[in-house]
């Protein structure tokens, strides 16, 4: 998938939504395609930044109806307008939302800064901004990772309890638990994956490691991630936070 591409299949969805006077300012397909971990049955997810038009936000405000969203996620189904084909999950943010999460460490909006330039459109608008990506990696981005993290060890735990399968949780933690090692380690977060690593995730996702296998990998991805909480070994290389410039 290419940044062509997600910014096409971007103009398709916000017209789908209503909102197709927009400017797409950012789009990426995310989720598995975004990870390099998508197989034939993955459905489409797509992470839009926009700027409502001058009319949209006069008319809404003119005619009290409802103003252009700020934050919008939710699902379309194939079909739902021409070249939505598969099921198309949709993170939608207005332009002043998304730099606030990216400001604060959003685990997503980081993230996406830091995929792979060729999987990302960026109208020349925000370029500026994924210029300074490496500014946002600070000590709350780290923590908020952190987090992020710890919620799919939670879903894990449910799934335990609930007696089904949790392969696909298991291989999102494995794969969060990498970004953390490398931003931990002075790098960057890894979004995109190939050769042996996106082999092993892969196993992973598709249940490949059996019961004893996966709640081996269980047990090392949470104790390292315990380990992290528990000292709390918040990198020093990284600034606390971003400076607030009040000129």
């Amino acid at each position: 998938m290419t940044a062509a591409s997600a910014a096409g299949y971007a103009e398709r969805v916000l017209a789908v939504l209503g909102v197709a006077y927009s400017r797409v300012l950012l789009a990426r397909f995310n989720g598995s395609r975004g990870h390099g971990s998508d197989d034939a049955e993955s459905d489409v997810d797509v992470y839009i930044v926009y700027a409502p038009s001058t009319e949209e936000v006069l008319v809404a405000g003119l005619e009290a109806s409802v103003a252009p969203p700020d934050t919008l996620t939710t699902s379309i189904e194939a079909g739902a307008g021409p070249g939505i084909e598969k099921t198309t999950d949709v993170a939608l943010y207005e332009v002043g939302k998304f730099l606030a999460l990216l400001r604060a460490g959003s685990p997503l909006a980081v993230e996406t800064v830091f995929a792979p330039s060729e999987d990302v459109y960026v109208d020349p608008l925000l370029a500026p901004v994924l210029e300074m990506r490496d500014e946002v990696l600070t000590r709350k981005a780290f923590r908020s990772l952190l987090g992020h993290t710890s919620s799919e060890f939670k879903q894990i735990e449910l799934a335990e309890a609930r007696g089904v399968g949790w392969s696909k949780l298991l291989y999102h933690a494995q794969r969060l638990m990498l970004e953390v090692e490398a931003v931990y380690s002075g790098g960057r977060p890894q979004v995109k994956f190939s050769g042996e690593t996106l082999a092993a995730l892969m196993a992973t996702k598709q249940g490949k490691l059996g019961g004893a296998g996966e709640a081996a990998l269980l047990e090392k991805l949470r104790s390292r991630h315990q380990q992290l909480q528990r000292d709390d070994p918040t990198p020093a290389h990284l600034p606390q936070a971003l400076p607030v410039n009040n000129s």
